[in-house]
């Protein structure tokens, strides 16, 4: 609201942050919040658990884990999908796109 009472000031003259605050009211005039997340996964897809919280493991090459990160841009969201080696700790490998399909992942 701050920014609206500087814009006003500089078209015509002081004005306070009780009578802006009153107007907007009055006039039913409410900032615009920017969508900034989309949900773009369906929670029905969830994998199953598949280690059951047996972590130890005794090779490499045995457990892998994966996720997909979703990373804000300038110029708009990008994916980067993660393979990791559990016994290792180290990435397997990584693929980063500005699409998520099930081509990202291979």
């Amino acid at each position: 609201m701050r920014r609206l009472i500087k814009d006003l000031s500089d078209l015509g003259g002081p004005i306070k942050l009780k009578r802006v605050a009153r107007l907007k009211q009055e006039n039913d005039i409410y900032p615009k919040q920017d969508k900034r997340f989309i949900v773009t996964t369906d929670s029905k897809a969830i994998a199953s658990n598949l280690l059951s919280r047996q972590f130890d493991v005794t090779q490499s090459d045995v457990i892998w884990v994966s996720d997909i990160i979703y990373i804000a841009t300038t110029t708009g969201w990008v994916y980067l999908a993660v393979i990791i080696d559990f016994y290792l700790k180290h990435f397997t490998g990584w693929q980063l796109a500005d699409y998520m399909k099930v081509k990202l992942l291979h």
